[in-house]
Formats: structure tokens, C-alpha cells, sequence
């Protein structure tokens, strides 16, 4: 023999009081409903499912719904590419300089990091020349630190201009010495290093060889 069924007051959902004390229907206060598409076929109920709190502290909704919310226990992947560097600093340091010695950006230092660092106006590349419209926006040239060797190279871009060191234009990886003058378009810089045979984030400093 069925049960007599209730109409809530508050959505008028009928309901079995033999089997909810309570309307199973009605929203938990602070969380907002919305339907979803659960592929059951027309006269099926389906209990609304929360999608957000609004206001509400997540220790009150937990305890209302039942499941842990935003849990600062339950770790998340980083998924951001790191440095060698990284695994004891927590971050990329700067390894050397680049330091504008002649053209619009004159006086303008820029840092350079370890791996790939491409040099271009558009700003998101690793060094960035704004003031020079003769370097491409992207690319123009790059300049690497070989972490694991500790030494520094330059490379030609994908521009059409040439990128020059110490007057000899550059076709390929060259390795890079300190004071070292590096031309791209109208801008003429200058290669400071700060890791080499004295220094390096691994190793820390080393003993000069002259003392």
C-alpha cells in the first residue's frame, strides 16, 4: 500500500514522508541550482545537484552537501615549465646581463636566464627591445646558457635582419665571452655574465684561480 505524498511549501514538489523527514527537493541554503542534462527520460525525477557556493564558508557546505570543497590538502599539479635551477631556488635566477651600450634603449639593461632567452620588441620575448623598429617583434635572435656545460651562446632568429658579434655576423651557435658586443638592427649591446667558472647557482662561488 503507497504512502500518502507531501507538497513541500516551499518548491510544491511532492514527496514520500516515510522515506525523507525532509523535502529532498528544496536547494541547500547558500548553494545555487541549476539543471543539468542527465540523459533520463521525461517523468524521471532528478534531485537537483549543486554547482557553487555563494557567501556560504566552505566548512558550513561541506557539512550541508557532504563533500569536501576546495580542500587546501588535496595537492594540485603545477604544470609550469621550471629550470634546472628551480629544484633548489624555487625559481629561474638571472645568470647575465645584456646591457644596451648604444641605440633608442641605450642605458637599458636586460636579463638573461638560463636555457633559450629570445631577444624581439614584442613583449613576451625574454628580453625585450621596444625602442628599435629595425629588430623583428619576435625572435630576432636568442641567446642561450647551457646550463650543464655553464656557457653562454648566441643564435641567429628567425628575422630577416642579421645579428651580429663583435662585428662578425652570426650564422649559427657561437659561444659567448664576456664584454663580448652584440649588434641587432640599430642596437648595440654588451655581454655581461654573471655564471662561469667563478660562479655558478649550483655550486655557488668559487675560488679565483690568480688568489
Amino acid at each position: 500500500m503507497s504512502s500518502k505524498l507531501i507538497q513541500c511549501n516551499k518548491c510544491s514538489t511532492f514527496y514520500d514522508p516515510n522515506q525523507h523527514s525532509n523535502c529532498p527537493y528544496c536547494p541547500v541554503h547558500g548553494i545555487s541550482i541549476e539543471p543539468i542534462d542527465t540523459g533520463k527520460t521525461i517523468g524521471e525525477i532528478v534531485s537537483p545537484v549543486p554547482l557553487k557556493a555563494q557567501n556560504t564558508p566552505s566548512n558550513e557546505i561541506e557539512q550541508q552537501v557532504g563533500i569536501p570543497i576546495n580542500n587546501p590538502r588535496i595537492p594540485v599539479e603545477d604544470s609550469k615549465t621550471v629550470g634546472v635551477f628551480d629544484k633548489k631556488l624555487k625559481f629561474d635566477p638571472v645568470v647575465g646581463w645584456l646591457i644596451c651600450i648604444d641605440g633608442k634603449d641605450k642605458g637599458q639593461d636586460f636579463r638573461i636566464y638560463s636555457n633559450r632567452n629570445f631577444i624581439g620588441r614584442s613583449s613576451n620575448m625574454s628580453i625585450c627591445i621596444k625602442g628599435d623598429n629595425t629588430v623583428s617583434r619576435e625572435r630576432h635572435a636568442e641567446i642561450n646558457f647551457d646550463v650543464r656545460y655553464n656557457k653562454f651562446y648566441i643564435a641567429p632568429g628567425e628575422s630577416r635582419g642579421n645579428t651580429y658579434l663583435n662585428e662578425q655576423i652570426v650564422g649559427s651557435f657561437t659561444q659567448l665571452n664576456a664584454w663580448d658586443v652584440i649588434d641587432i638592427g640599430e642596437t648595440k649591446l654588451v655581454f655581461i655574465p654573471l655564471c662561469g667558472p667563478n660562479f655558478n647557482w649550483n655550486t655557488g662561488l668559487q675560488a679565483s684561480q690568480d688568489s
